[in-house]
């Protein structure tokens, strides 16, 4: 056992902590659930974590799987590695340029493995374009809007219904369905999974937040596995 003490405080108040007559070490990252919680909410040793792992998958790719068709070695990447990239991405979604190029990147080296194209001047934005795949940061927005989707319609044990509120005055900006974004001073709280999601979630045309079901919104947000 160890102990992971959370605060954005300058400074903290610093406790030990004994079981069993032995105290228990004093971490600042662990692992929990397949994420690298920080003691300061940062996601950036969790987004190096993810990148390393998928990088080092598609290495073994491209050492591994040596074959011509576009198409097999496209579901490849998808199969294997752009579920770890996307792993409980509606958690840890960044917002700095930094991580978000960072995971870019990923992609952007899978498809000069699909492509079967290492030429430094080659366009990777051509090859992704032909490829069809949309950027990772797209992709993660959609998986955050999904799971509000999930939360609102009780597809998931996550109670949200004290800080939905649903807005009262009809805007030309905003859909019938939308929601009250709480006002944050802290970019890091701004951005956020609920203040930003609800952002997009109010932008979202009447067709697709009016949606029957899981599918049907999937389906009208054009968002494909």
């Amino acid at each position: 056992c160890s102990v992971l003490p959370i605060t954005r405080s300058p400074s903290p108040q610093i406790n030990r902590y004994q079981l069993h007559g032995h105290t228990l070490k004093t971490e600042t990252d662990s692992k929990y659930l397949g994420i690298t919680i920080n003691s300061k909410l940062s996601w950036n040793n969790h987004i190096g974590n993810v990148c390393t792992k998928a990088n080092s998958s598609i290495g073994f790719l491209r050492r591994n799987f040596q074959i011509s068709q576009q198409h097999i070695k496209s579901n490849v990447y998808k199969t294997l590695v752009r579920p770890q990239v996307e792993y409980a991405a509606a958690v840890w979604d960044p917002f700095t340029a930094e991580n978000i190029d960072k995971l870019e990147m990923v992609q952007r080296w899978a498809a000069r493995y699909v492509c079967n194209n290492y030429i430094q001047m080659a366009s990777v934005t051509g090859m992704l374009q032909n490829l069809g795949w949309r950027s990772l940061q797209q992709r993660r927005a959609d998986i955050r809007l999904v799971f509000l989707y999930k939360c609102m319609n009780g597809l998931v044990a996550v109670d949200l219904s004290d800080q939905l509120v649903r807005q009262t005055r009809p805007s030309r900006h905003c859909n019938s369905m939308a929601y009250h974004v709480p006002v944050e001073t802290k970019t890091y709280v701004q951005k956020s999974f609920l203040p930003r999601t609800l952002n997009e979630w109010n932008r979202l045309p009447e067709s697709i937040v009016q949606s029957a079901s899981l599918d049907a919104f999937r389906e009208h947000q054009g968002i494909t596995h």
